[in-house]
């Protein structure tokens, strides 16, 4: 027993990262499901059945439509030992390990498959797997820059369950591919004690398993973090190099070659192949984050949820409101939530102006800001060839949840011990709920895509009103933490 208590005071953040994602996990826990809007698509042949409740969602839609069946596909190919080569169901026929989402080489896809695991279980223990992942490499590259251990367990908890990270879940290979990134960018920070050979085989092998995770575009902004910080970590420090980086990328891109070069080549017949133009770059450059998207940033509610309705004269609507301002808005798209924890720290930050250690995290942030809003997108648009037919700008966010998630946890170190922070703990408590009543009313002064006299406000006020239980629930979990926090439990760890 005192060696198990022993383990757990050890190891209490790595068993919490790995245990948290079963709780939006729960369902398939406790009775046995597995994830995707099944329900979304009876409605169709060949099940038609009456349009089941709940709103629909085009983007989660296709966690059924395509995804799942890609998964199935390549786990059955690998059940018998096969190379995932070819779709026999669509069209004609199709190449499937050319698609690059299918993830056909990944060891994870190509393991799971090989132990004949049915594919609905296969789907629930890679999202438990990735969630986790992506929670314990930003824990990790929390820990590398110098965060203590409540700190580095407060960036790996806010990135790995973000708003973000859950509502890309049923598109899985961009929860494949995301949860790599922090892995990626952790591995260029030196660190003593650890060989540079070393460090750099586990870079390239990171590198090499972000782009067989599937999702190219993802892939290519966690490139461009790990460039940027390998950019500010070479200016202030001596022993960090940028052509070392480089090179690893480098190799990376060749462990991924069998899956990366039949993609590339496929993608030529791709519907969305085509030259940049002004006329692309404005359809491109309209997919670009709002700031009406950033009423969520504390709370991802604030903005509605996929798949719930709010009564607005007597007329069920969709509850993200935000997809009435925007065309093309989407809740996983528009996942620009920090958590209540983190926007706290950062306020405090900001309030006390600390900003020792946090140029990476933050300059990273910055980079995927300008990516997101379309500033920076036009470079890459215009420059990078393939670049065009990639998809919304806004996905650059990811480089932000995570830039921000690891300064808070980076901030947690200033905080610990020091009882001056409690007050402003309460200003910036006043803070959050200010802005969050500020933000959603915002709608009122917005015209509605649909109609000038469309009721953008009255929906956005509904959608607060329906997370506003869990709203205080999060805030309050995160203000007894922090407080905690300041109190000295952190110089402990």
């Amino acid at each position: 027993k005192l060696a198990v208590v022993a383990f757990v005071r050890r190891h209490w953040a790595v068993l919490m990262l790995v245990l948290l994602p079963l709780v939006p996990l729960w369902r398939t826990v406790a009775f046995g499901e597995t994830i995707g809007p099944f329900d979304q698509i009876r409605q169709m042949k060949p099940w038609n059945v009456p349009a089941q409740g709940g709103a629909w969602d085009v983007l989660q839609a296709d966690g059924v439509l395509q995804f799942y069946v890609w998964r199935d596909l390549v786990l059955d190919s690998w059940r018998r030992l096969e190379p995932p080569f070819w779709n026999p169901l669509q069209l004609c026929g199709a190449p499937l390990l050319a698609n690059s989402q299918s993830g056909g080489f990944y060891p994870l896809h190509v393991l799971l498959g090989a132990l004949q695991c049915p594919t609905p279980l296969a789907v629930v223990l890679l999202a438990w797997f990735h969630l986790a992942w992506a929670g314990l490499g930003a824990r990790f590259l929390a820990l590398r820059l110098g965060a203590n251990g409540w700190g580095a367990a407060l960036s790996g908890s806010a990135f790995g369950l973000s708003a973000f990270m859950l509502a890309w879940t049923p598109l899985a290979s961009v929860v494949t591919t995301v949860s790599w990134i922090p892995w990626c960018l952790g591995l260029t920070v030196p660190s003593v004690g650890v060989s540079k050979l070393r460090q750099g085989a586990l870079l390239a092998l990171g590198v090499g398993m972000m782009l067989l995770g599937g999702h190219l575009q993802f892939a290519a902004y966690g490139l461009i973090g790990v460039a940027v910080m390998a950019i500010v970590l070479a200016a202030g420090r001596k022993d960090a190099s940028i052509l070392a980086v480089g090179a690893c990328a480098l190799v990376g891109g060749l462990i991924a070659a069998p899956q990366l070069v039949p993609t590339l080549e496929y993608s030529k017949f791709s519907h969305r192949a085509g030259k940049p133009s002004a006329e692309g770059w404005a359809a491109y450059s309209a997919l670009a984050l709002r700031p009406v998207e950033l009423a969520g940033i504390v709370f991802p509610g604030a903005t509605g949820l996929p798949g719930q309705s709010v009564e607005i004269g007597g007329s069920s609507m969709p509850s993200f409101w935000p997809a009435y301002a925007k065309r093309g808005a989407n809740f996983a798209e528009s996942a620009v939530s920090l958590g209540p924890a983190v926007v706290l720290v950062l306020g405090l930050l900001i309030a006390r102006r600390r900003w020792q250690g946090l140029a990476g995290p933050l300059i990273v942030a910055a980079v995927g800001g300008l990516l997101a809003f379309g500033p920076l997108s036009a470079l890459l648009y215009f420059g990078l060839p393939g670049w065009s037919s990639t998809g919304s700008p806004g996905r650059a966010v990811v480089l932000v949840l995570l830039g921000l998630s690891v300064a808070a946890g980076l901030a947690v170190r200033e905080m610990s011990g020091d009882r001056s922070w409690r007050p402003l703990l309460w200003t910036a408590l006043m803070a959050i709920g200010l802005t969050t009543l500020l933000t959603v009313p915002v709608p009122e002064a917005t015209e509605s895509w649909l109609a000038p006299q469309f009721p953008l406000g009255q929906v956005a006020r509904g959608s607060l009103a329906m997370a506003g239980p869990a709203m205080l629930i999060g805030l309050g979990l995160a203000l007894f933490g922090l407080w905690q926090t300041a109190d000295g439990l952190a110089m402990a760890v």
